[in-house]
């Protein structure tokens, strides 16, 4: 108990003294110019691009959640294996998730990180995360931060603000807490902004061209669970309209147990990255 109250201790001193004035910047610091890229480097960019998003704001936030990991990523280094086991295997783990990111090139040309391998789903995880203190601010932001890092702003946001639920958080550790979770409205900005212009086009009827402002939304931000609400329920309305069968009203309300209006395979599959990427995108649960 000795060494983990020194961890906690360690964990909340780093994150009071680096992370008070770096943690969420304006503008990403000045890079020098990339070299030209293969052919092959330059396929695989744009490939990831469909996973990563185009907007720079959620780029941004990557940034910003890769400075916040690398203040607390060295404490955790330097404990000892033998008494953090879990936290020893997991580093491993993130090394090797982390590998292809390069402090100074832009945040746009990263690789994608998969977060629910690295950290959601990762029991190594969870174990360091117990070795420690469960709910500890530093590790929430640790937490939080790695969402950023993989493109997941609004679950980012999610933990941040629970973890602000817990007593006795240092002041300065809670502001920095609290910037983190506001980088979510700038992150989405722009796939949310499309997101509204297909909900007003679906409000008028214009399923196909909703459909496509829907498509730009997931281009900026693919992790946009709101966007793939929206997506799913004007696919479903346009199948609908297509086959004759009288729509819901303006409440949205459905019978139960409705078998003519049964949700086709793909909106249910929009419904479901919606619940993965917004967990409290509540009427995706359907």
């Amino acid at each position: 108990m000795r060494r983990r109250s020194w961890m906690r201790v360690i964990l909340v001193t780093v994150t009071v003294l680096s992370l008070s004035d770096s943690v969420v910047r304006a503008d990403p610091p000045a890079r020098p110019k990339a070299e030209p890229e293969s052919e092959a480097a330059t396929a695989k960019a744009k490939k990831q691009t469909i996973l990563k998003g185009t907007a720079k704001e959620l780029h941004q936030a990557r940034l910003g959640g890769w400075v916040a990991v690398q203040q607390i990523i060295p404490v955790l280094e330097a404990g000892d294996p033998k008494e953090f086991p879990g936290g020893a295997a997991w580093l491993k783990d993130f090394r090797q998730a982390t590998k292809g990111i390069d402090p100074q090139a832009d945040p746009e040309t990263w690789p994608m990180i998969d977060v629910d391998a690295l950290v959601t789903n990762n029991p190594r995880y969870w174990k360091a995360v117990y070795e420690i203190a469960p709910g500890d601010p530093a590790l929430t932001i640790l937490h939080g931060g790695l969402l950023y890092l993989g493109c997941e702003p609004a679950r980012g946001s999610y933990v941040l603000v629970l973890g602000l639920q817990r007593p006795k958080i240092p002041q300065p550790v809670r502001e920095i807490m609290e910037k983190m979770a506001r980088q979510d409205f700038a992150a989405l900005k722009q796939s949310n902004e499309a997101t509204q212009q297909g909900i007003d086009l679906f409000d008028q009827g214009k399923y196909a061209e909703a459909l496509k402002k829907l498509d730009e939304a997931l281009r900026l931000c693919p992790q946009n669970g709101w966007a793939h609400y929206e997506w799913g329920l004007t696919f479903r309305q346009q199948q609908w309209a297509a086959a004759g069968l009288a729509l819901p009203d303006k409440s949205g309300k459905l019978a139960i147990n409705d078998k003519e209006r049964t949700t086709p395979p793909k909106a249910a599959a929009a419904f479901a990255k919606a619940r993965k990427h917004d967990p409290f995108q509540w009427r995706a649960y359907q």
